[in-house]
């Protein structure tokens, strides 16, 4: 039978710094959330049903989860006088927020309806399931 010596060598040190350090916060970390329940508006501006609209207002909707932005043209409706159009849309850089502008300055007394359409989608591939109608009158 052959035996070995095991040898080991156990260092303890202590150390006094001068002058004492003070504890430090390097940074917060903000983790993202994941947003439960149903694919859904959770607001707009203008509310639906606002009055006094300004005439040279953006249309912004915003949602609890990211959009698909491959839907968004063929899903968004809007019903105006002649005059108007939608010029552009554009989703927020978090894709929370969609921006709807019209090509000119609405109508001043007019009424108008923006229609989410129920095959609007999440980045999750949910739908919203319904329509969301947003209807407003300008100033």
């Amino acid at each position: 039978m052959i035996k070995r010596a095991i040898h080991f060598l156990l260092l303890i040190s202590t150390c006094t710094c001068t002058p004492k350090p003070e504890p430090l916060l390097l940074g917060i970390i903000a983790l993202p959330t994941t947003a439960t329940g149903p694919f859904q508006v959770t607001s707009s501006v203008p509310a639906n049903q606002a009055t006094g609209v300004s005439v040279s207002s953006n249309i912004v909707v915003t949602f609890n989860k990211s959009i698909d932005v491959s839907s968004i043209n063929s899903n968004i409706a809007f019903s105006q006088p002649a005059s108007n159009s939608i010029s552009s849309l554009n989703a927020s850089a978090n894709n929370l927020t969609l921006t709807v502008r019209p090509n000119v300055n609405f109508n001043s007394g007019a009424s108008y309806t923006i229609t989410i359409r129920s095959a609007f989608k999440a980045n999750t591939g949910e739908t919203l399931g319904s329509d969301y109608p947003i209807q407003f009158t300008t100033e």
